[in-house]
């Protein structure tokens, strides 16, 4: 019984003394799981509008859009013209056909004058009606070559302007946003295929793996604390997802993951509270150290985790 007892306290002070190595090392324990998080940011994908090649020197990813949103120009020199001769012969011949009936209702015209003014009488009424008809004819046929006239050009005007329309066309994007990622150039391209990928520094995001079981700890809402790798000040940070590691944001859709995202580990989106503004320059791709308080367990046991560089935290009551 007494040895019974002996063992039951060895067990339990033994249980007592890795509870608390535990406690003790969690923040340095979280902070170095957190260390493989990533600044990010959503990408927005552009696409070609028409089939054609890109510029031979397309603006360089880092760039940012200009005012007039053009990201660049896709040229079609290999446009098939066919149907704007096409339409250009038709119209020239309804023109000529508008002028040829100008011309014979002039004539008649002309004819009619001089045959009534050479009348003394007006016996020959006959003639007169016969001519009266063939004006009228000849007014109808005027009539119909400007009708067709007025469809030709139109088919023309709309033939040109669907070729100038796919000819070329520019790619536009917000004034303002980051290219991050661009077609090389002189590629050939289709309709609807990928061309750009640019993203919103002034709308920064931190990518953190944290293991699907402590999600369930988390909310969205939720206040972080983020740090950019080389740097000495924490910033604030607030949850916009929870991911579980199935359903994790991947590279088609943020400009950098965590790194090191193993098998079972979940996501963590965090909305930073700072823009480029507060950079030398866009910080996409930094990695960051993270702190989530709804994970640090010290702070359930009354302890609080003095702010510090990861590594370096003291633990004090």
């Amino acid at each position: 019984m007494v040895f019974f007892s002996v063992r039951f306290v060895l067990a339990l002070v033994a249980l007592v003394a890795g509870v608390g190595i535990a406690v003790a090392a969690w923040p340095h324990l979280a902070a170095s799981l957190m260390l493989s998080a990533s600044v990010t940011a959503w990408t927005h994908e552009v696409s070609a509008p028409i089939a054609g090649r890109t510029p031979r020197e397309p603006a360089a990813p880092g760039s940012r859009v200009g005012p007039d949103g053009t990201i660049m120009e896709i040229v079609n020199d290999r446009l098939d013209r066919t149907p704007v001769l096409n339409a250009e012969a038709a119209f020239q011949a309804a023109q000529a056909r508008v002028a040829a009936a100008k011309e014979r209702l002039e004539v008649l015209r002309l004819a009619e004058d001089k045959r009534r003014g050479s009348m003394l009488r007006t016996s020959a009424v006959e003639p007169v009606r016969d001519s009266e008809r063939e004006i009228g004819r000849a007014g109808a046929e005027l009539g119909v070559a400007r009708v067709s006239e007025r469809e030709g050009l139109h088919v023309l005007m709309t033939e040109r302007e669907a070729y100038r329309a796919k000819r070329s066309a520019m790619v536009k994007g917000p004034p303002g946003a980051t290219l991050y990622s661009v077609a090389v150039g002189g590629a050939v391209v289709e309709a609807g295929d990928p061309i750009a990928r640019w993203i919103d520094c002034d709308e920064l995001l931190v990518d953190a793996p944290v293991f699907d079981p402590w999600l369930r700890l988390l909310s969205v809402g939720g206040k972080g604390q983020v740090m950019l790798d080389g740097e000495d000040t924490w910033r604030d940070g607030k949850i916009i997802a929870l991911n579980r590691s199935g359903d994790a944001a991947d590279a088609r859709e943020l400009a950098t993951v965590a790194k090191g995202r193993d098998r079972g580990a979940g996501q963590v989106l965090l909305r930073l509270a700072a823009t480029s503004a507060d950079f030398d320059r866009c910080p996409v791709g930094r990695a960051a150290y993270v702190r989530l308080p709804d994970l640090d367990l010290l702070a359930r046991f009354g302890f609080r985790s003095e702010r510090g560089s990861p590594g370096k935290d003291r633990i004090s009551p």
